[in-house]
């Protein structure tokens, strides 16, 4: 399994598979549920499903893109529900200095 990246950091812990999630590393938090691997991405703005009922060869089989101008950072399972959360996508602070509020003095 040389090809698999191993952690910088790990204790007690065994590599068994690896996934690139379809390309998109960016994934924040997972759920697995039935053989399934649910991953919202913060960057790539959706959500993946890996099929992970063979661990040691886990395959990314879908990619859900987020309406515009949200991310799916969290998503939840219970039965046979997936719950999403389209989240207004945060922007990046405008270029131009920080104003401070003025003040009138009375």
């Amino acid at each position: 399994m040389s090809d698999v990246p191993q952690p910088d950091y790990a204790r007690n812990m065994r590599i068994i598979g690896h996934s690139d999630q379809g390309g998109r590393p960016d994934g924040v938090q997972i759920m697995v549920h039935r053989g399934y691997a649910y991953i919202g991405h913060m960057f790539s703005k959706g959500f993946s499903v890996v099929d992970v009922r063979d661990a040691k060869h886990p395959r990314a089989v879908n990619y859900l893109p987020a309406p515009a101008n949200t991310w799916n950072i969290h998503l939840q399972t219970h039965d046979d529900l997936l719950l999403v959360i389209n989240a207004k996508a945060c922007s990046p602070p405008p270029s131009s200095p920080t104003r401070r509020p003025t003040t009138k003095a009375s």
